[in-house]
């Protein structure tokens, strides 16, 4: 649904002043993306943008308010939520860090801690609703509404501001608070602003464009620009200054204005997005790649990329990126570039698919009109002083003096493609065919070397002279040295297993570095190759280009992209001491339109300042390796959500898992927006993990059987420079235990088996107690009828001899003496007898042995 008009006001709530867009850069040098429905918006259409000082871009969209962490995108609603309604018109984030935002007939919300409150017409509010917020540096807020004027929002207190008050007219479109302490109001019917109490009034008779007023914005300069249906203003020191289309103004319907920290300007229309720098207009549209032409908010972030909202495309973001691509809006130019070299003046020669001739000189290209080479694909280019040589299809041209001439058989030289072209240090052409072997120019023909001279294929693809003068040439045959008028060859017998040869390359240290066409990168050193391929890190097996920088990388192309890894990275697989690279790999998301880079001859070049340019199916890319851009923002670390069995958990001031052993997700987030794919997170639970745990692509840590007790769980993150966040995001946890896991029911517990053992003893003793008292009571009933026991014990009544050596009957004497009245008898023994009564010893004895 497209808007009427822009309602879209926002602000960065940033600790440091963003740094700007590079203003240097065309807008098409911008790297571009765009977000819609099929990657996590709710709708297509993005009315307000800001970010919040957590680090989180907010969108205001039809069907929900919107959070990006940089991965992925949040819907709140009024499913998942406290939100009046899902159409969001404006978003603000005040001073003390809440989220304000308006809904359509819905009210204004605030947003804190996690918390949203509502404020209606019951509160006191003249509308249900805010197109636009602005903020007073005390805190006052002022709403803008669409058809009942102005709220006034100051400590609690709500005051409004209509027509009769001195409003132009009730309908409120734009808002800004400037330095000066004025507040300006943009209206359908003039501008307005509001200082010392009261309001003054600017239409048409003062110079606006138009009396509509839908965007404001305030310039470093202490302009106040002023955006309408049919142009742009800007007022300084009382007057206008306007700008419309016979001033450069690519489309005046004004949606949304804003001011970068460079001071450049920036301009959403009903037409693309434009920029006002130097005095001058820069239009960037759908035809440039915009998704959509209707722009409704922009938004600058800390790491200094520019968010464009649009009206049904989506959300698209500019940045600078690491490499820089150069494109022409000229319909007659071919974007395929297949190869480049220096024009000794600064600017580059590109040869590009349909034989087009390139001169990119300034930033600008210049298209040749290469008619004669039309229908056929520039392979590889040479320059000779003021003159180009030319390899296609079709075989060798000459650009001389504004002209170009065709070398055919007549020349000596065969009909063939030409893939490579050298003009050695003496001054001699090579050019190397595709079938046909290389040919050297000599006088006014050529001498043609091929497999029967010693060539090792017939197939050439480079051709390189090195730094002691020695001719290598690239073959998918293999590679040949050509030196003192012979070719040393080397294939899979030397230790080149691929000979489908591509690039080539000479250090300063002698080695021959050489790209194949599927088999990775050899290394020809000391008469000895090494090899390295994907399956060792490299980013991949085909490689059209190889250079090296002043730090020691060597920067190669690909399918892929542009890759870069350190030499000594390299010399560390290659002696054992490593078992893989780790290349930076430079691509879509770097700046590139394309991340295709194309093989023809040469396949890169690099100029003398040390910057290097590729071709690629869309432009060409330069990069500076020495230069390259840094991501210095640290990144934003964030605990985003608690869920216990996919149920979500309160995280205000810790969370609390409940008992029984759930599956708890800890979901967390580094929120940064340049490169987030690339940033390097860890996790750790405080009280389980050991050590930290490398976060990889994940952003969610799984636990699935945490014993109850009080943890904490850590992130930390780097951004993809290894910019690391100035703080790690904490989040206390309290797993609660299962009822017969509390500490309480173990002393229950406890206590309940102490008592049941202290009573089992009682038991016990009072069983052995009872048992005794009844053998007692056994004994004494026994006892209680003897009085005399004769004879029962072996002991002698006269020598008192106990015939009982270990005491038992003595023992039992004692006992039944002592518990009864009972008295023993004691009979004598036979030796007493005879001592004692000899004379009745005989008859006694005998009478008791008989």
């Amino acid at each position: 649904m497209r808007r009427r008009v822009a309602v879209a006001v926002v602000l960065l709530g940033l600790a440091s002043p963003a740094r700007a867009l590079d203003p240097h850069r065309a807008l098409t040098q911008y790297s571009l993306d765009v977000w819609r429905i099929a990657d996590g918006l709710p709708q297509n259409t993005v009315q307000a943008i800001v970010q919040t000082r957590d680090g989180y871009l907010w969108l205001a969209t039809q069907e929900g308010l919107v959070r990006y962490n940089g991965l992925s995108f949040t819907v709140f609603d009024t499913s998942n939520s406290a939100i009046p309604r899902n159409f969001i018109e404006s978003l603000y984030e005040a001073r003390d860090g809440a989220l304000w935002f308006g809904t359509f007939h819905g009210g204004i919300t605030r947003y804190s801690g996690g918390t949203f409150r509502t404020f209606t017409t019951r509160d006191g509010l003249s509308a249900n609703g805010a197109t636009a917020i602005a903020e007073e540096p005390d805190g006052t807020l002022w709403f803008a509404t669409l058809d009942a004027g102005l709220n006034r929002f100051q400590k609690g207190q709500i005051t409004v501001y209509r027509v009769a008050q001195g409003l132009p007219d009730d309908r409120v479109l734009a808002l800004k608070w400037a330095r000066d302490g004025s507040l300006w109001i943009g209206t359908q019917r003039g501008l307005a602003r509001w200082r010392d109490g009261r309001f003054t009034v600017f239409t048409r008779k003062d110079g606006l464009p138009d009396d509509v007023v839908t965007a404001l914005a305030e310039g470093h300069d202490g302009c106040v620009w002023v955006g309408t249906r049919k142009g742009l203003s800007c007022f300084r020191q009382g007057r206008f200054t306007s700008y419309g289309a016979r001033k450069g103004l690519p489309n005046a319907e004004i949606q949304v204005l804003r001011v970068d920290p460079a001071g450049v300007l920036w301009i959403g229309t009903g037409g693309g997005l434009s920029r006002f720098h130097d005095g001058e207009f820069q239009a960037f549209t759908s035809r440039e790649g915009l998704s959509q032409d209707v722009v409704l908010a922009l938004a600058y972030d800390r790491e200094r990329s520019l968010w464009i909202g649009t009206d049904g495309g989506g959300l698209n973001r500019f940045k600078d990126g690491k490499v820089v691509t150069y494109v022409s809006r000229d319909p007659r130019w071919q974007p395929a570039a297949n190869t480049v070299v220096g024009d000794g003046q600064g600017g580059l020669w590109v040869g590009a698919y349909g034989g087009q001739i390139d001169r990119l000189q300034g930033g600008a290209f210049t298209i040749l009109p290469s008619d004669p080479l039309k229908q056929s694909i520039v392979r590889a280019v040479a320059r000779d002083g003021n003159d180009l040589w030319i390899g296609t299809e079709l075989g060798l041209s000459l650009y001389h003096a504004g002209r170009f001439e065709f070398l055919s058989g007549r020349d000596g030289l065969p009909v063939a493609s030409v893939r490579a072209i050298l003009l050695d240090r003496h001054g001699a052409l090579w050019v190397g065919t595709d079938g046909n072997g290389v040919a050297r120019r000599q006088g006014c023909g050529f001498v043609l070397y091929g497999e029967r001279e010693g060539l090792a294929g017939n197939r050439v693809r480079v051709i390189h002279e090195d730094r002691q003068g020695r001719l290598w040439i690239g073959t998918y045959g293999g590679l040949s040295l050509f030196q003192d008028g012979r070719f040393t060859n080397f294939g899979a017998a030397q230790g080149l297993s691929d000979s489908l040869v591509r690039s080539l390359y000479d250090d300063a240290a002698g080695a021959v570095w050489v790209g194949t066409f599927g088999g990775g990168l050899f290394r020809l050193r000391d008469g000895r190759f090494d090899a390295w391929t994907m399956r060792e890190g490299l980013t991949s097996d085909i490689i059209y280009g190889i250079t090296e920088d002043a730090s020691g990388h060597l920067w190669m192309s690909c399918n892929r992209g542009i890759f870069r890894v350190a030499k000594a990275e390299l010399e560390a697989v290659a002696s054992g001491n490593a078992r893989a690279v780790h290349p930076r790999l430079f691509g879509v998301g770097d700046g590139m339109k394309s991340s295709e880079c194309n093989g023809g001859n040469p396949a890169l070049w690099k100029d003398e300042q040390g910057g290097l340019f590729f071709p690629t199916l869309d432009g060409v890319v330069r990069v500076d390796p020495d230069r390259l851009p840094r991501n210095e923002v640290p990144p934003s670390v964030v605990v985003e959500q608690v869920l216990a069995d996919g149920r979500p958990l309160e995280t205000g001031g810790g969370v609390t898992v409940p008992p029984g052993r759930p599956r708890v997700e800890i979901r967390f987030a580094g929120v940064s927006f340049l490169a987030p794919e690339r940033m390097e997170m860890a996790y750790r639970l405080e009280g389980f993990d050991r050590d930290w745990i490398e976060a990889g692509a994940r952003r969610v840590a799984t636990y699935t059987n945490l014993p109850p007790g009080r943890y904490a769980f850590h992130v930390r993150a780097a951004n993809e420079d290894g910019v690391a966040a100035t703080e790690e995001a904490s989040l206390a946890l309290r797993v609660e235990p299962r009822f017969y896991e509390t500490r309480l029911f173990l002393a229950a517990c406890a206590g309940a088996l102490a008592l049941a053992g202290f009573g089992a003893h009682r038991l016990r003793v009072a069983g052995l107690k009872r048992q005794e008292r009844e053998l007692k009571d056994k004994v004494a009933e026994g006892l209680a009828s003897v009085k005399v026991l004769s004879g029962l014990l072996p002991v002698c009544a006269s020598c008192k001899n106990i015939r009982d050596d270990k005491g038992y009957w003595s023992e039992i004497e004692t006992y039944i003496h002592e518990h009864s009245e009972a008295q023993f008898s004691h009979g004598i023994c036979p030796d007493c007898v005879r001592r004692l009564y000899p004379e009745q010893a005989d008859r006694v004895l005998g009478r008791r042995v008989t």
